[in-house]
């Protein structure tokens, strides 16, 4: 998967471009919302998104990388998606961390 990560998700994909961008990340998207991470070191992160849908898990999973110390240009990319009406810009989905 590392050494093709065209195969996982294809060209564009979050999948490929996280595994691109992150050296060693292990990354791979599944059915109604779920998203599960391993870095080199043994570091890992899964979630699932109650609705299903995909559209938060680059955001969420840019924050949860993030929280672990990872920095990598390719994140700024995924760390919000656009929220459309009318074909427009209305706002914007972010990861928020909740206070523990």
């Amino acid at each position: 998967m590392r050494a093709h990560p065209e195969f996982v998700a294809g060209p564009g994909q979050l999948d490929t471009e996280l595994m691109r961008g992150v050296p060693g990340l292990l990354s791979k998207s599944g059915a109604e919302g779920v998203q599960a991470v391993a870095l080199p070191d043994g570091r890992a992160v899964a979630f699932k998104i109650d609705d299903g849908a995909a559209r938060a898990r680059g955001p969420i999973l840019v924050a949860e990388l993030r929280r672990m110390g990872i920095e990598a240009a390719v994140l700024s990319r995924y760390a919000e998606v656009a929220v459309t009406g009318g074909g427009r810009p209305v706002g914007a989905i972010q990861a928020v961390a909740r206070p523990t």
